[in-house]
This record gives structure tokens, C-alpha cells and sequence, in this order.
């Protein structure tokens, strides 16, 4: 049994990544034989003295791995800091049995073999559904992979002096320099506090440093300044996302389409947040109306891959 457990974990978090249904619980099926094989095994070696301390340490190692495993490739955030030190401490530990030559156990050096490419994914490669990071993204860079973006709101700005500021502070947006844009934007808000192209880049300037909750709180501003300007619900939508909201990110994406039902953009963002809620249904409908818009998603990776597996 030892053998079936360890050989459907690799299946089943392949099948996982893969977003085909079954995959999860086998991949965690396969853990929890491992966990409770060598839980057992440890308690044995253990009280009938079989094996050196080393060893049991090495055992007690895998059964926290196996945790690991399980937390980053089923997303769960409570083990993170606990992972922090258990990965590097049984990367350094097994090497250390295995110039010592103290892994004679097949079961033992298989384990380890499977657990040292599994952690792999921690540090390097992206892909769908891949496993939670070693040190994970949101830590230092929660808006990962969006770029700023103009969008001009229809408010017009009343003083020139405002209007220049915001201008230089757009170039500096631009260019990376979201520090020095802030200044210049909180400046231009002394002039016109309810001017909504401010906000709106403000937000995304304060989304570029991390502080995602400072830049919804800007967007909420703007949404009660104006309610009908699409794109104010679609960044809100989309920092919801980043920060794990879905459902508040579902909320203001179909507001966005609501506003504006021609945009392709928003059901991209829609079809997205839906699949990873694992409502498939509903993220292949708003797949279909990107083709009924005839938007071009060939370049969009993840799009494709749920069109192919759970779309007719």
C-alpha cells in the first residue's frame, strides 16, 4: 500500500495543475496514506529501538513535508512560516544521510527522491494552479503581473495646475516611480478632491507597492463620486482577486459588464474568477461571449487551457 499511496501523489497533483476533476483528492488521498504509513512507522522504529536517531529524525522531517506538500499545493496559508524552516532542514538533512550513506531503506530514499522534485515549484516555474511559493508572492508583490494602464474617466479637470500634475505624475506612474507619482497625486488632490482620474491612478499606484487595501479604499471613493464608470468596479474587482475576494470580485465584475457589456476585458477577469471558484459552467459562459465579441484570446494561457478542459 505504501507504494500505491506514494505513486498517487504525483498523479494526482498532475492531474490537479491540469484542472481535471478527481485530481485533489487523490493527491490528498496519497498524502494521508504517507502521513499515517510512516506516523505508524516512527512510533514503531521508535519503541522497538530498530532505528538510529537520525533516521527517526529524517521520518519525523517527512511526515512534516508531508504537511507541506499539502499546504502549498492545496493553497493553505497557515503553514507558510512552519514551511519556512522544514523545506531547507529536509533539503540539508537528507543530503546529509545521503553522504553519510545512512538511507538504506527503499521507502525511505523513494520519499525523499519524490519530495525534493515536488518542492521544486516552490522556487522556480509558473503555471496554472501552480503551488503556493516558497515565499509567497503576495508578501512582497500582491498585484503581481498587472501593469498600469491609462484609462481616462469622463471627468475634466478644473484647474490647469491640477491637470499638470496629474500629467507628470502619469509619466512617473509609467515609468515605475510610484513613490515620487504619489506625491505629485496627493498634490493634485489638495487641488481637486473629487476628481476621479486622481483616484483612479492613485489607486493603482498604491496597488503597484503592495497596499492593495489603501488602493480599494481610493476606488471606493471614486464609486461613490461617480457609479456608472465601469472600469472603477473592474480594478476593484480585480484587487478583490488579488487579495483572494472572489466573491467580492464577482460582485464588481458583473457590475462592470453591467455598465458596459461590450467590454471583453471584464468577462476575461470574470471567466478567471470563476474557475478558481470551480464554477465551470460559469466561466465558460463568459468565455463564450469573448468569442461572441470576437475578442482574441489566443495569447491567454489559462483561458484556453479551461476552455479546453471544461468548455464544449
Amino acid at each position: 500500500m505504501f507504494y500505491v499511496f506514494l505513486g498517487i501523489i504525483p498523479i494526482g497533483l498532475l492531474l490537479k495543475i491540469q484542472g481535471f476533476p478527481g485530481g485533489p483528492t487523490l493527491a490528498a488521498f496519497g498524502l494521508l496514506g504517507l502521513f499515517i504509513f510512516f506516523i505508524t512507522k516512527s512510533i514503531n522504529d521508535y519503541t522497538n529501538k530498530r532505528v538510529s536517531t537520525r533516521i527517526l529524525f529524517s521520518q519525523l522531517l517527512i511526515i512534516l513535508m508531508i504537511i507541506t506538500i499539502f499546504c502549498k499545493y492545496f493553497f493553505h496559508r497557515f503553514w507558510d512560516l512552519p514551511a519556512l524552516v522544514i523545506v531547507p532542514l529536509f533539503v540539508f538533512f537528507s543530503i546529509v544521510l545521503v553522504i553519510k550513506k545512512e538511507l538504506k531503506d527503499a521507502r525511505l530514499v523513494i520519499t525523499n527522491i519524490l519530495f525534493s522534485i515536488l518542492i521544486i515549484p516552490l522556487f522556480a516555474f509558473h503555471f496554472m494552479k501552480e503551488p503556493r511559493k516558497y515565499i509567497p508572492i503576495e508578501w512582497y508583490d500582491r498585484y503581481e503581473g498587472v501593469k498600469y494602464q491609462t484609462v481616462k474617466t469622463p471627468y475634466k479637470f478644473k484647474y490647469t495646475q491640477t491637470k499638470e500634475l496629474d500629467q507628470r505624475a502619469r509619466r512617473l506612474n509609467e515609468s515605475g516611480e510610484y513613490g515620487m507619482a504619489l506625491k505629485l497625486y496627493e498634490e493634485a488632490r489638495k487641488l481637486e478632491s473629487d476628481n476621479t482620474d486622481i483616484l483612479f491612478d492613485m489607486s493603482d499606484s498604491y496597488a503597484q507597492i503592495n497596499n492593495l487595501e489603501k488602493a480599494i479604499s481610493l476606488l471606493d471613493t471614486a464609486i461613490i463620486i461617480d457609479k456608472s464608470f465601469a472600469p472603477f468596479y473592474n480594478n476593484r474587482g480585480l484587487l478583490y482577486y488579488k487579495m483572494n475576494m472572489n466573491k467580492k470580485a464577482i460582485e464588481d465584475y458583473n457590475m462592470a459588464i453591467k455598465l458596459n457589456p461590450d467590454y471583453p476585458v471584464f468577462y476575461a477577469n470574470l471567466a478567471l474568477v470563476y474557475y478558481y471558484e470551480h464554477e465551470f459552467d460559469k466561466a465558460c459562459e463568459a468565455i463564450k461571449k469573448l468569442r461572441d465579441l470576437r475578442f482574441d484570446y489566443s495569447d491567454q494561457k489559462e483561458l484556453l487551457q479551461i476552455e479546453r478542459i471544461h468548455c464544449d
